[in-house]
């Protein structure tokens, strides 16, 4: 992936905000510079590994479950200028953190942050997305359960987990096959400069949840 000058900036802009959040948000303890690129931003854009290399030119639909300080969800979307999205948070003052960055950012045409929990999303909500992501909220059956009912059919849900993820997966079969998922794969990644293994775990909705 390549990037230009102009989004450069937006993440150089989007780790000052993060700066400038975290004592109100408690938004993350990594506040390295060095650290932020590598454990936030490029493990976000590593999620992009899960759709097919066409869609990053689409106009997708994303929506980001338990988006947090905007993991994933940022970075996906300003790396992806044709996609839309959704940054869900359960917590008022992430989601409060979330508004303010979509608009210092420049992204207020395209992205919107909510405040809820998936759980709790209205019926009209649910088949509506391309890509749903949630990265570090649970255990990969209860994901299934909150981020699968959203994905349209042929959408996918992008779930990063820890390098163990093959575990979780044989343990969530059920889970996901009720809510329409297909066999789910696992991918696994580095990141740079020694920071540790990765995994996706990437589901193709098949049908509508039983």
């Amino acid at each position: 992936m390549s990037l230009s000058v102009e989004q450069v900036e937006s993440f150089r802009r989007y780790h000052e905000l993060l700066l400038e959040g975290n004592e109100a948000f408690n938004l993350t303890r990594i506040t390295g510079e060095r650290e932020v690129v590598v454990k936030h931003f490029v493990d976000s854009l590593a999620t992009l590994q899960g759709v097919p290399l066409p869609w990053r030119e689409r106009a997708v639909t994303l929506l980001d479950v338990g988006s947090g300080a905007g993991f994933p969800g940022i970075p996906v979307l300003l790396a992806c200028p044709r996609w839309h999205g959704i940054l869900l948070e359960a917590r008022r003052k992430k989601a409060e953190f979330l508004a303010h960055a979509i608009v210092q950012l420049g992204l207020a045409e395209r992205v919107q942050a909510r405040w809820g929990r998936a759980e709790e999303a209205p019926r009209d909500e649910l088949g509506r997305y391309d890509v749903v992501t949630a990265r570090a909220v649970a255990d990969l059956g209860r994901l299934a359960g909150w981020t699968l009912p959203f994905v349209k059919p042929g959408g996918r849900a992008v779930l990063p987990k820890g390098p163990r993820a093959d575990e979780e997966v044989e343990a969530a079969q059920i889970a996901m096959a009720r809510s329409g998922g297909a066999r789910p794969e696992a991918v696994g990644f580095e990141l740079p400069e020694g920071h540790g293994s990765r995994s996706l775990v990437v589901i193709e909705k098949q049908h509508t949840e039983k």
